[in-house]
Formats: C-alpha cells, sequence, structure tokens
C-alpha cells in the first residue's frame, strides 16, 4: 500500500509528540506518621549504682562488658561505677582477668571466683587444684615450680609467715575459703610454730598491775587519831606521814625498778649489737643510694633484717618498690619466701639485697618467680 507524503507528515508529528510529552512525575506515597517514642529518663548515677549492686549481689561476679550490656552505656563508664564501688569497699576486684579485664564481686561471692581457673595458665591451674584439695600447703615441700605458680594465685592463695621454734622461718599458702584462725591451728599442729607473738607480752603486763595496786595501803593515814593530845597528834601526824609516804613511794620505785632493771638490761647487752646492726644498716644504705634508690620509709622488721620502702626514676615515672636485707652470708630459698610475703602485705615489688644465695634460692629465683629480684651487696 502507497502512503502519499501528506500522511508520512501527520505520523512524523505524532511521534514528535509522542516524544516531546514529559513522563508522568510518580508522587512520593506519604508515609504512615508513626508516633515519636519518648526516651525514658536515664537513671541518675545513684540509682545506676543500686541497680548493678543488685544485678551483681543476684548474677555473681561480672566483668565491665557484662554492666554495659545490661544497663547500656559504654565499658568506660561502667568501669567507673565500679571503681567507685570498690573505693567504698562494696564490691571487691580480682588480680586474675578474663580477656584483660578484672572480675568484680561482692564479699561473700567467693566461692563463685572458680569461674577463673578456666582462664589459669597450666602451671597455675595445676597449683590452683592442689591448694584446693589440700587447703594447706607448705611453701619448703613444693617444687620450684609449684612456688612460683602460687605467688601468681593472688586471688586464691594467701601467705602465712611463721616463725618456728628453733628461730627459722617458713610460709604456709592458705586457701581462700580456708579460714585464718584454722590455718593456724593447722600450722602449730603440723610445725609446732608460734604465729601469734602477743602471747609473751600478756605477762609482762602483769607485774605492773599488783605493783601498781600496793600503793593501796596508803589509807592507813586513818590510824592518825589513836594518838593522845591534838595538837601532838598534828605534828606527829605530819611526821608520821612523811615517813609512811616516804617509804611508801620508795617501795614501789624499788620494786619498779627491778622489773624494769630487769627489761633494761637485756637491750643494755643488746646495745653493742645495735651498733654492729647499724653499722651493717649504714652501708646498706649507701649501696641504695649508689644503685639510685631514694629511701622514703623505713620498716620495722625482724632481727637482723632491715625493710625500707624506696622509689627508682624511670621512664614511666617514679617507681616504688621493698628493698629488704637480711645480715647473713647465703640467703636462701626460705629468705625469699619470706621477702615475697612481705612484700604482699605492703602491695610492692621487692628488691632482695644479699652477699650471696644459695643454690635453691637461685633455683627459685630462676624459675620465674614475679615480684622479686635480687640484687648483690
Amino acid at each position: 500500500m502507497l502512503i502519499n507524503g501528506h500522511q508520512m507528515e501527520k505520523r512524523d508529528l505524532k511521534q514528535k509528540r509522542l516524544f516531546q510529552q514529559k513522563p508522568a512525575v510518580q508522587k512520593p506515597v506519604p508515609k504512615p506518621s508513626v508516633p515519636a517514642q519518648q526516651n525514658s529518663p536515664k537513671p541518675s548515677f545513684l540509682e545506676l549504682k543500686d541497680k548493678i549492686i543488685s544485678y551483681i549481689r543476684v548474677s555473681g561476679p561480672v566483668i565491665p562488658i557484662q554492666i554495659s550490656k545490661a544497663f547500656g552505656g559504654d565499658t568506660m563508664f561502667a568501669g567507673a561505677v565500679l571503681s567507685e564501688l570498690i573505693s567504698n569497699r562494696v564490691l571487691k576486684i580480682t588480680s586474675a582477668k578474663i580477656g584483660g579485664s578484672p572480675v568484680y564481686y561482692m564479699p561473700g561471692q567467693e566461692e563463685k571466683l572458680e569461674i577463673l581457673r578456666q582462664h589459669l595458665g597450666q602451671k597455675p591451674k595445676q597449683a590452683y587444684d592442689l591448694l584446693k584439695e589440700k587447703q594447706l600447703v607448705r611453701d619448703s615441700e613444693c617444687e620450684p615450680w609449684q612456688r612460683v605458680a602460687l605467688r601468681e594465685l593472688k586471688d586464691f592463695a594467701f601467705p602465712i609467715p611463721v616463725r618456728l621454734d628453733d628461730g627459722s622461718e617458713e610460709v604456709f599458702w592458705r586457701w581462700h575459703l580456708l579460714y585464718e584462725d584454722e590455718a593456724k591451728q593447722r600450722i602449730t599442729a603440723i610445725a609446732s610454730g608460734v604465729p601469734v607473738k602477743l602471747e609473751p607480752a600478756a605477762p609482762k603486763a602483769e607485774p605492773i598491775k599488783p605493783e601498781l595496786i600496793e600503793p593501796e595501803p596508803e589509807p592507813i593515814a586513818p590510824k592518825k587519831p589513836d594518838i593522845e593530845d591534838p595538837r601532838k597528834t598534828h605534828d606527829e601526824t605530819q611526821e608520821e606521814d612523811q615517813k609512811i609516804l616516804q617509804p611508801a613511794e620508795e617501795k614501789p620505785k624499788a620494786r619498779l625498778s627491778e622489773p624494769c632493771e630487769g627489761k633494761l638490761r637485756t637491750p643494755v647487752s643488746k646495745k653493742p649489737k645495735k651498733e654492729k646492726v647499724d653499722a651493717y644498716k649504714n652501708e646498706l644504705l649507701s649501696f641504695l643510694q649508689q644503685k639510685g634508690l631514694e629511701v622514703m620509709e623505713e620498716i620495722e622488721m625482724k632481727k637482723n633484717e632491715y625493710g625500707f620502702v624506696v622509689r627508682v626514676e624511670s621512664n614511666v615515672g617514679k617507681l616504688s618498690y621493698m628493698a629488704i636485707a637480711k645480715k647473713k652470708k647465703k640467703l636462701s630459698d626460705d629468705d625469699i619466701t619470706v621477702a615475697y610475703s612481705v612484700g604482699v602485705q605492703h602491695k610492692l615489688p621487692v628488691i632482695l639485697v644479699g652477699k650471696e644465695l644459695s643454690a635453691k634460692a637461685e633455683k627459685l629465683l630462676s624459675a620465674g618467680m614475679k615480684g622479686v629480684a635480687f640484687i648483690k651487696l
């Protein structure tokens, strides 16, 4: 079929109009209006502390991430709340960690700290099982690796230093759930030691009591009116009072001087020893100064033992240590364990100063014992 020119022009015009028409713009469908959610007010700091306390009381030991998940917020904020509860002694914190974070728990929840066992190393885990089974372990009967491992179990193993009857010193390790009084009773049964030193102090106070009571006979003064004339009685009674008072004063002085002399005689014999101790102490202090250790405080120690809180400069700043020395030729492994226990009590690492170490002591330090360093004098 033939199409003339007029028809072709009409067809072209229709196509042009179709192309020129703009596509229909689709209007956005309005979304259904959702009522704005009202944010619940955040609890105050005090309310949050109460909630955390009740949460730990029910669930047991926790780490900061558990608190942040339970109550919202970040772990830093949860850690700040937990640290304040620790400073107020509401919570306790462990030395062992889970994923780099310590565990927080309430007093009385020590039995639930067994969750930390699976996060211990191989050797500390074996020492944990040993101490849990025996409840009380004698340090001298342990192998070197066991001694090192027990010192790492700060949450479960507590040292009890004991001086035996022969004057030697030992350390026993107590399971954290074993009461200290019961542990001391077991130690006396095992080693026949006397860990409590307050017993000799009691008899010293006993002779003082009767001496203070004896001056009470002074009420003899009422016998004064037994004399004849009142004028003479006043003069005579005054003289008698002086006579009575003089021996009354002399008696307690004499009696008090006797025990005092006995007490003073022992230090008098010890004075030359103290001079020797002072000489060693001066040598020790000069040695610490040569090593760049600044002595901050002196700690009371036993005879022929010296303890100082010292500071040393480092890249981080001043660090505190416990410097301990013992006046003897060779330091034994027991000396190291005792020094370690003193450092644990003061919460400071120990610098042990001495002239020489015994073979067992060197073996103990070489086994990787943490918290104790030896410096040769």
